[in-house]
């Protein structure tokens, strides 16, 4: 979990998209996720490592820095 914690921070920094981010409802979204991976029996690191290595190929920083995505 802290790997995925500090991909998610670093793609975000690199982006400045920290502004687009609301705390509200955070709790219910990760529990709701949790047990929809654990239904599915999904790995929920490799999932989300997945879904992050995509989101760079799609975002590349020096296009989206800054930008809402």
């Amino acid at each position: 979990m802290e790997e995925l914690k500090e991909r998610l921070r670093k793609f975000v920094h690199e982006r400045d998209w920290k502004k687009y981010h609301n705390p509200k409802d955070l709790a219910d979204v990760i529990i709701y996720s949790l047990n929809m991976a654990n239904a599915l029996e999904i790995d929920i690191t490799d999932s989300v490592i997945g879904k992050i290595e995509k989101n760079e190929r799609k975002y590349p920083i020096e296009r989206y820095f800054g930008e809402a995505h």
